[in-house]
């Protein structure tokens, strides 16, 4: 049983440090089991999105290995996009830092 205990102890301890780490202001609360989100996080003054959409990718295991490309240039050139007029963020987790999934969505011409 004290085993257990210094286990949730320390679980609970790593997962509010992962609070204070320094990622964007702008990030929604997380999901301890499943999240699920898109957000937008820049629109340009023109109304319409574009015809094109591009998606580029980080993904982590466990926040300890993580890998990818989440630029908004990769996510302009795979759509062949020129002028951005949007951009968008979605993440997908499960159990809190087992597997995280952060996209960077561009839309644009």
């Amino acid at each position: 049983m004290r085993k257990f205990i210094v286990l949730l102890f320390l679980f609970i301890s790593f997962n509010s440090c992962r609070i204070l780490d320094l990622r964007s202001a702008y990030e929604p609360p997380n999901g301890w089991i499943y999240q699920s989100i898109t957000v937008n996080h820049f629109v340009s003054p023109k109304s319409e999105l574009g015809s094109r959409q591009g998606k580029a990718c980080i993904t982590s295991w466990f926040n300890l290995y993580t890998t990818g490309d989440a630029s908004i240039r990769t996510a302009a050139a795979i759509a062949g996009i020129k002028e951005i007029r949007a951009i968008d963020f979605e993440v997908n987790r499960y159990f809190g830092f087992v597997y995280e999934e952060f996209c960077l969505i561009v839309h644009g011409e």
